[in-house]
């Protein structure tokens, strides 16, 4: 994660638009990239603890050596699913926080607006849950939640993060793609038609 800052985003305000905007996109980039990569981790997650707690196989009792290996196995599997869920929300708030600077550098470009509002719902879901996450509370600080099926509670709020989490997930990361190289090519066209209607005077000799 990059704790990226609101205001700025860590790209220099003297850079042209198209630098920054290009800047903006590289980050962009790498916050898709670790999204895909909490995506596949939390998949693993959860199977690992379905695969624990004998789900699969419809056994009423864990599949454990001894109850202390299960109880650590548990431990360590639901902290995993509480940090790897939490690093996903993350990347998915700084994917939003950029999309966000984008719009306003390439203004004219409605489709970032439609493309924010489409995914209005996903962002603002995983937001809300990402800072519940984050709330410390001194009876539970050793609390990482639990697992029914594909619903996460935590602190007696629930977030399903089956398969439906990942195909919306995707479906927002696709399109930010997506959109951004249609925009890019729409730009150029635009930077090209400009440059033929007022080619540069050659300097007289």
């Amino acid at each position: 994660m990059s704790g990226l800052a609101p205001a700025g985003l860590g790209v220099s305000r003297r850079r042209g638009p198209n630098s920054q905007a290009d800047a903006i996109m590289a980050m962009m980039t790498k916050t898709i990239d670790v999204s895909r990569l909490q995506l596949r981790r939390l998949k693993k997650d959860i199977e690992r603890y379905h695969n624990l707690m004998g789900a699969h196989s419809g056994s009423s009792f864990p599949r454990a050596a001894t109850e202390g290996e299960f109880l650590a196995s548990s431990a360590e599997t639901r902290t995993a699913l509480h940090a790897d869920l939490h690093l996903l929300f993350i990347e998915l708030h700084e994917a939003d926080q950029l999309l966000s600077h984008l719009s306003h550098l390439v203004s004219q470009e409605p489709e970032l607006a439609s493309l924010r509002n489409r995914h209005r719902a996903l962002i603002r879901r995983c937001d809300d849950y990402r800072r519940h996450l984050e709330k410390v509370d001194e009876d539970h600080l050793s609390d990482t939640g639990n697992l029914h099926e594909n619903i996460y509670s935590f602190h007696g709020k629930k977030f399903d993060i089956g398969p439906d989490l990942e195909r919306n997930v995707e479906d927002l990361l696709k399109d930010v793609m997506s959109s951004w190289a249609r925009i890019r090519d729409r730009q150029k066209n635009i930077r090209d038609l400009i440059t033929k209607s007022h080619p540069p005077v050659e300097p007289s000799s």
